[in-house]
Order: C-alpha cells, then structure tokens, then sequence
C-alpha cells in the first residue's frame, strides 16, 4: 500500500478526529469516561458514555457515506483510520463492552436510536460485522 492510501487514511483520520471532538458535552464526556473506568458506574455517566458512543458512531457513518461510497475512497483506509484514530486515539473503549448487559448501561444505550451502532461507538467492534452494517446504509446519490 502506497502513499495514496497512506493519505486517504490520513484524510479520513482527521474527519473522523474532527467529528468525535467537535461534541457538545465533550467535556461532560471525558468526566463520565474517567469515572466509568474508575469504577463509578452512575446512570449519568452510562447515559453520557451511550451518547457520545452514538454520536461516534454518526461520525463513522457520516466520514463512510461521505469519502467511501461518495468520494470513492478505500474501505480498507477507513477502516484504517478507524483503528488510528478511535482505537489508538482511546475513544473506543473496548474494555466496556463485556459491560453491555448491564441493565442500567443497557437501558442507556437503548434509549439511543441507533443501540448497536451506539455500542460500536463505544467500544469498536468487529470489521466484518461494522463492514456488513456500513453496506446496509442507503445513501441517496
């Protein structure tokens, strides 16, 4: 893989990056995140970490929609940018999702209008199945 696919991960990075940081209650979200994982398991901090996982997930179907089916960009390359920027970048938090029965956290989640999207959001998940749900998206050309 050469440099063109290099940039095209690097372009998808940076609007995945943009998009998970330009949120509303950014601030709000990286206290319920430290609390979470310090082990204060709140009904405000589940609903906080349920709804940044929904808003990074919009983020992923928005940056796919946008450069993958419209642009023509690779899938390997956003899926690429994925690992560099919501794994390495510590948004996803795998580490959640054997927490995802959880009844209050599940409530949270649920309460979202897209839960299993809303669950990659949080914790990432499996290509091929990410892969399979980004393919379902109907986009008007």
């Amino acid at each position: 893989m050469g440099a063109e696919f290099t940039q095209q991960v690097n372009v998808m990075s940076d609007a995945l990056l943009k998009g998970v940081t330009d949120y509303i209650e950014y601030e709000k979200f990286i206290h319920a995140k430290y609390e979470v994982l310090s082990g204060k398991w709140t009904p405000e901090n589940l609903t906080e970490i349920a709804l940044k996982g929904s808003h990074t997930a919009g983020v992923m179907r928005n940056v796919y929609i946008n450069y993958v089916r419209r642009h023509r960009l690779d899938i390997r390359a956003f899926w690429d940018a994925c690992i560099k920027t919501l794994l390495m970048g510590l948004v996803w938090m795998p580490e959640l999702e054997k927490h995802f029965n959880d009844k209050t956290f599940k409530e949270a989640i649920n309460k979202t209008r897209f839960p299993e999207w809303t669950k990659i959001g949080i914790a990432g998940g499996n290509w091929a199945k990410i892969k399979r749900m980004l393919e379902e998206i109907e986009v008007d050309d």
